[in-house]
């Protein structure tokens, strides 16, 4: 178990990176209408302990990504030098994933079908989850 103080600063850097997230790629945004769906973004991390065995899941969750409307917007490991802390603790191991979705609606719908569902079940001994948000776009 996360000492207090880790949980603390783990929750403040999870909220920094959303915060960054949402500001980095709402210059891709920007065209946008009030009116128009805010797009809802998907972070997740995971440690992958079973590579050998990702090729299934991603076969299964691919094609469901696409016609849900998704776009990968980055993804990385600290390992990899392609994240860079900034500040406070990062107690994760593994990856780091940000994927955009056209709405939370879509995100929710496609996280909670059963064809998601049943991929995810391919995911089960292979990657251990630190953390999955959904955020929708503040503006």
């Amino acid at each position: 178990m996360i000492p207090a103080k880790r949980r603390i600063y783990s929750f403040i850097v999870a909220a920094l990176l959303i915060q960054i997230t949402v500001l980095a790629v709402s210059s891709q945004d920007s065209g946008a209408s009030d009116q128009a769906e805010k797009p809802a973004y998907l972070i997740t991390s995971g440690n992958v302990v079973a590579p050998e065995k990702m090729p299934a899941y991603l076969e299964a969750s691919a094609p469901l990504f696409k016609a849900a409307g998704s776009e990968e917007i980055a993804f990385g490991k600290l390992s990899d030098n392609n994240i860079h802390l900034l500040e406070g603790e990062w107690p994760y191991k593994g990856l780091v994933m940000i994927i955009k979705f056209p709405s939370m609606d879509a995100l929710t719908k496609f996280w909670n079908s059963p064809e998601y569902q049943k991929a995810m079940k391919l995911r089960d001994g292979v990657v251990e989850p630190n953390f999955t948000i959904a955020i929708e776009k503040s503006r």
